[in-house]
């Protein structure tokens, strides 16, 4: 067999893999009823939130590392334990987006439940297929969007926008502990930068996932009495 035959047949199974892989995910949303709409709600909402945690973040930066003729910096306790105000700020960046994007979703996530019992779909096993395949398009191009914005300004003419990790806050502030703790350079540091990532990432995916749980739970409890209530009126 010549090379290039070689060639083709291994482009030929990459396809029909690629292709299998494709149903498989189609049928996977099929059966948890999450469309497309729901994930762009779902990523808009998310991104929202890291923008709005980012101005906070700024803020309380500013106050507790700048400030001026308000209390003198060896008095500053966070200025004196620098590393503990980076895991703060890892902690709530982490928190405050997930419970931002909740607040601002909580219909739509049960609307996701209801349409699993409406057209008989639901299984023990649905909300967690229902919060993975609803957060994980998302989460990929929020982490890819926050590793570009870290080298990347937008410009405007009259102002440019440096993001600056904003999209992923907390894998910004790891990155900047695991610095102090490990003071590496070179390849060394790029890889603490995307461990960091991608630890803040997954943190952020389970964070998502606990909440989704607790909203789908309600919402069952919610329609077992409704269910009872219609039985035994």
């Amino acid at each position: 067999m010549t090379g290039w035959k070689k060639l083709c047949l291994l482009y030929g199974r990459i396809l029909r893999w690629a292709n299998g892989t494709r149903l498989s995910v189609i049928e996977l949303y099929r059966e948890t009823e999450i469309e497309w709409r729901d994930c762009l709600y779902q990523f808009t909402a998310t991104i929202a939130s890291h923008l709005l945690c980012r101005v906070v973040q700024s803020a309380a930066d500013g106050w507790i590392l700048d400030m001026d003729g308000v209390v003198q910096y060896e008095n500053n306790f966070f200025f004196r334990h620098p590393m503990l105000w980076d895991t703060v700020i890892i902690f709530l960046t982490l928190l405050l987006p997930a419970v931002i994007a909740t607040l601002l979703l909580d219909r739509e996530y049960m609307e996701q439940y209801k349409r699993t019992v409406d057209f008989d779909k639901y299984t023990d096993h649905i909300c967690a297929k229902s919060a993975l395949l609803l957060a994980l398009p998302g989460e990929t191009l929020r982490l890819g969007l926050s590793i570009i914005s870290y080298f990347t300004a937008f410009d405007f003419g009259l102002f440019v926008i440096r993001l600056d990790g904003s999209f992923n806050i907390a894998g910004e502030r790891l990155t900047k502990l695991l610095r102090k703790i490990l003071s590496t350079e070179g390849v060394l540091y790029w890889l603490l930068f995307a461990s960091a990532h991608l630890i803040t990432s997954a943190a952020s995916l389970g964070l998502h996932l606990l909440i989704y749980r607790y909203i789908w739970n309600q919402t069952e409890r919610k329609y077992r009495i409704r269910a009872k209530k219609q039985q035994n009126p």
